[in-house]
This record gives structure tokens, sequence and C-alpha cells, in this order.
């Protein structure tokens, strides 16, 4: 996703909706990308005017793209948006108010829903990705998951950025969905580790439109194989396999990685990149950027929040 936003940040890195659309238009003439799709991708409702929107919008309508935008994702925001942005509308009413809405429309967080808001989105077909790991870490809430599944809305659940998230373990994040549902409703029932499983896999393909997500003919070549062999898997049988991966898993029994048919992790080894880069390459300028960037830290000046923050 292509970001960008057109209001309540600071003046130099605020966009114009013209360069905004520009901008996708080059994306699109970059050449040796044949495995990425790029769609427009605002910052958050609050952080972008209509005029933004909507033109980003039509964009993806016109390329037959996907649109993906944050949303409701904080509750002193949110509620800062309804009293002050666009009074007494929440941002789905004001999504769909400008035509935003549709099948094609993925909302990040969506933790904060009001009224009619759940109606609107399962009318619309709208998807939701649901960041558990972000929205607990930054006291944002937890959006209505099971009300969203229960209207029909197709959720993904997701890590989010490690700049808010600190964790990208799709499995800890699927482990703590469940859980906070579960003691919400006080209900041990829901979210089972099945449902869990396809939320991480076959539902985001699905919302990503990716020939992927399912072991099965014609579908991609992508999986991924777990050492079973575990302290904390074990035991591991054919009937409880799929509840030790969601409870018992940590990250570590990944022992294996395939994507597109290419192997990129064999024996719990991360193997050299096409481009004849190493993991040990990779991590050695991760070590120096960090270090750059507490040295620009010192002397940097200090960047405010946005939106109910600044």
């Amino acid at each position: 996703a292509v970001g960008g936003q057109d209001r309540f940040y600071v003046k130099e890195l605020l966009d114009d909706p013209r360069d905004a659309v520009a901008r996708m238009d080059q994306a699109l003439q970059i050449t040796g990308l044949q495995h990425t799709t790029f769609c427009p991708g605002p910052d958050q409702v609050f952080s972008n005017s209509r005029k933004m929107i909507v033109p980003l919008k039509n964009w993806a309508r016109e390329h037959g793209t996907l649109f993906h935008i944050h949303s409701a994702e904080e509750p002193k925001t949110t509620a800062w948006f309804k009293e002050a942005i666009e009074p007494g509308m929440t941002e789905v009413e004001f999504l769909e108010a400008i035509g935003v809405l549709d099948s094609e429309t993925v909302l990040a967080h969506q933790v904060n829903c009001f009224g009619r808001d759940v109606e609107i989105l399962a009318r619309h077909q709208t998807r939701i990705v649901h960041n558990p790991l972000a929205n607990t870490i930054l006291g944002s809430g937890m959006p209505p998951v099971i009300d969203m599944l229960n209207a029909g809305i197709m959720v993904a659940i997701s890590t989010d950025g490690s700049g808010s998230a600190d964790n990208q373990n799709i499995i800890a994040a699927a482990r703590l969905a469940a859980q906070y549902q579960k003691a919400k409703y006080q209900d041990a029932t829901l979210l089972k580790s099945e449902k869990l499983l396809e939320m991480i896999t076959s539902v985001p393909a699905k919302i990503l439109r990716q020939n992927q997500g399912e072991l099965k003919t014609g579908m991609r070549v992508d999986f991924v194989l777990l050492s079973l062999d575990k302290p904390n898997m074990v035991p591991t049988r054919a009937d409880n396999v799929i509840e030790n991966i969601i409870w018992s898993a940590d990250g570590s029994e990944i022992d294996t990685v395939v994507t597109r048919g290419k192997l990129l992790k064999l024996s719990g080894r991360v193997l050299p990149f096409s481009d004849g880069h190493t993991p040990e390459n990779i991590m050695g300028a991760v070590q120096k950027l960090s270090e750059l960037f507490a040295e620009y830290r010192k002397t940097a000046p200090e960047l405010k929040g946005t939106g109910a923050h600044q």
C-alpha cells in the first residue's frame, strides 16, 4: 500500500492529492517486481480529507486494486473525529457517505465501532484487518470481532508494523485475538483454533486476492513446515495438531518455508537470498541503521503525535 496524508501533521510532510495519484501511476512503471502489486493506502481516515481519499479510491477502481486505510484505531482520536472533524459522523459513516466502502476496501483496526458501523460494513462487504498486538500495546482497545463475524464481515488477523506491535509473530496475534474475545464474553467456545488458522492464512489470501492460503491443486506453492518435537508441542497428534499450533507454538518451531515453490528456510536456517545477500548481511545492516537512527534522534526536531494527540 502506498501511503500519504493531507492534514493534521507536520506541514512539510503533508501530501497533495495530485501528487498521491501521480505516485500511484509511477508505482506501476517500476520494473522487476513481477510478484508485487500496489494499491492506494492513505494513512488514516482522520488524517486524510475527502479530497485525498476519493481520488485514490477512484484510482483503485480504475486499476482494479484494493484500497487500504486505517480506521477508528484509537478511542480519543475516534471521538475527536466524530465531534470536530465530521460532526455527528463515525469514520465508517464518513467513508460510506463519500462512496469508498465496498468489497475492495480494507480497513485496518476498526477498533471503535458505534451504532450502525458493523451493519454498514457488512452491507458493503468491506474487509477488516484485526491487529490485536498493536491494539493492546497502544491501549487502543479491541474491535467487536465476534459481532463482525456474526454479521458476515471477512476479518483477517495481522500483526501491524514493528513500530506499534513490537512483534511480528502471527501465531501470537491469533492467540491474543482469541483470548481477548473468550475473556470478554466469558465463552471458551469462541474463535476455535481452526477458525483462527483460517484468519491468518486463507482469509488474508482472499482479502488480498492472492492465489494462496490453501494447499490444493492450482494454488500457489506456499507453505510452512513446523517441527512438532519441540517440548512445547509434545504431545501432538492428528486430532490436536491445529490446537497445538495456535495455543502452544511460539514461532521457533518453524523449520521450513517455501513460497512460490522456492525454498527460503530449511532445517531452521534462513537460506541466502536470490541477490546473494545472506541473513547475516541483513542483520548487520539493520544494526547499523539502528545505530544511525539513535544518533539522529539526539539532535532531531521533536515530532508530536497525530490526530487528537497533536
